[in-house]
């Protein structure tokens, strides 16, 4: 890994006044730049899981619309989970957020689970099923979880479908295991007790260059206390083919989400002090050490939507065959708490806690094929949003579209190539005044804002 700094050395030449950080180097100081960064792999995580498992089915009687399909089924699993750290790489980069005086973290879990299957036919045209899990976790004791559906096909064309069911999400050996560490926060603040709304409190000793504007420590890592996730699930949607190789696809979804898993918004701790005061860490002095954001037991999470797509594809013509597909999510509510029975944030459509929640997102598709060869254009579209907006702004993210195009030769023995370009008019990512985000300036949605690329990718079958 490479691309932080030596803190040591980094702070010694700052102090020395050898390193200017906003401009160019004195001709005595060229290259300190390259004597400042740390190389080396500062963390290593791995797991070993053993897996054992089995099923059966069958038909096991017969009613006038046909046979009654049983499956049962049974697993044992056992994960290994191990951090080390490379202490002395660590101590050198402390914006790693890998704390280097806690070198090995392990964690282990034992999963014993059996499932049962029923597949019923009500009619001829209606089909039902039964599902259940029972899963036994050796750190989080047992869970029962059902299912049901309904599937519905009153003509050819036509099938409806449905289904209802309960989940269960122990917490990661990660989110439980991973070591506490002190970090920076992504953005700056003010502290609310010393520099509340910017202005020094110099009557409870508040320093500007100390607490005014900064990025504070913040201590991230696993919880060992953690509590699984729980979460109820509803989707009902149809199939429709008015002709033949053309199909509507829709499907609405809403899910319930109790004591998610994540870890609390530094922007809402700086934002509500009091609401959030055990987050806060302070010195003797009263000045701050670090917040707390370790993943943590939140409030609860709701959401509904709709996925829909719409795929054509022509008959073979003498110039050959043509498609055109789209699939896309509309998403109708995200609501969240962060902590249990507390304020719901409505984060559809703008920029709430760790990022935004996209309202529309589609992906369109041209294809054409024709013997060995293929073409393809593709569009992604991306809806929108309200920014962060802090300090007042009323800013807008802007739609965001790509276009890629790619084509595929097969006449050769066993390999099939392909050559494409993404992003063809080299759309740069929509503007944004995030501050909580180390690609400042880009929409957060795009981590790697890169330009056009070129890519040339070959698959060969033995």
């Amino acid at each position: 890994d490479s691309g932080y700094l030596n803190y040591g050395k980094t702070s010694e030449a700052l102090l020395a006044g050898k390193l200017n950080p906003f401009g160019a180097q004195q001709p005595e100081d060229a290259g300190l730049w390259d004597t400042l960064g740390v190389t080396g792999k500062y963390m290593d995580a791995d797991v070993d899981s053993t897996t054992v498992d089995f099923t059966a089915s069958r038909p096991i009687f017969t009613l006038p619309a046909g046979d009654v399909g049983f499956a049962v089924g049974a697993s044992y699993r056992r994960d290994d989970w191990t951090s080390k750290v490379s202490s002395e790489i660590a101590s050198l980069a402390p914006s790693t957020g890998v704390d280097p005086d806690e070198p090995i973290n392990k964690g282990k879990r034992e999963i014993k689970a059996a499932f049962t299957e029923l597949h019923i036919p009500l009619h001829k045209t209606l089909e039902a099923q039964l599902a259940a899990r029972y899963d036994d976790y050796s750190d989080f004791g047992d869970t029962f979880n059902p299912k049901f559906a309904l599937r519905w096909e009153p003509i050819k064309q036509l099938m409806f479908r449905t289904s209802y069911s309960t989940g269960f999400r122990a917490p990661t050996l990660w989110e439980m295991n991973a070591p506490n560490s002190i970090t920076n926060t992504s953005a700056s603040y003010d502290d609310p007790i010393l520099c509340p709304g910017g202005k020094v409190n110099e009557a409870a000793g508040g320093d500007k260059s100390r607490d005014c504007n900064m990025q504070f420590d913040r201590k991230n890592g696993g919880n060992k206390d953690l509590d699984a996730e729980e979460s109820k699930s509803f989707t009902a949607g149809f199939v429709l083919e008015p002709i033949k190789n053309l199909v509507l696809t829709l499907d609405y979804y809403n899910i319930e989400v109790e004591k998610q898993i994540s870890s609390l918004p530094e922007s809402d701790i700086f934002n509500n002090p009091t609401k959030y005061a055990d987050k806060f860490v302070r010195n003797s002095d009263g000045s701050l050490a670090y917040i707390i954001t370790t993943q943590q037991n939140m409030g609860d999470l709701k959401t509904s939507g709709i996925d829909v797509s719409l795929n054509y594809a022509t008959p073979m013509t003498a110039t050959g065959r043509y498609s055109f597909g789209i699939d896309g999510t509309y998403v109708i509510k995200y609501d969240y708490q962060n902590e249990k029975d507390g304020e719901w944030i409505h984060n559809v459509g703008s920029y709430e806690g760790t990022g935004p929640i996209i309202r529309w997102k589609h992906v369109a598709n041209l294809n054409w094929n024709y013997e060995d060869w293929a073409l393809n254009f593709q569009q992604q579209f991306t809806r929108g949003y309200d920014d962060q907006n802090a300090s007042d702004q009323n800013h807008k993210v802007s739609d965001y579209t790509l276009y890629n195009v790619s084509g595929t030769y097969k006449g050769f023995k066993n390999l099939e190539l392909t050559a494409g370009i993404k992003n063809i008019f080299d759309e740069e990512p929509a503007a944004t005044n995030v501050e909580d985000n180390f690609q400042m300036g880009y929409d957060p949605r795009y981590s790697d804002p890169t330009g056009r690329t070129y890519f040339l990718r070959g698959t060969y079958k033995f």
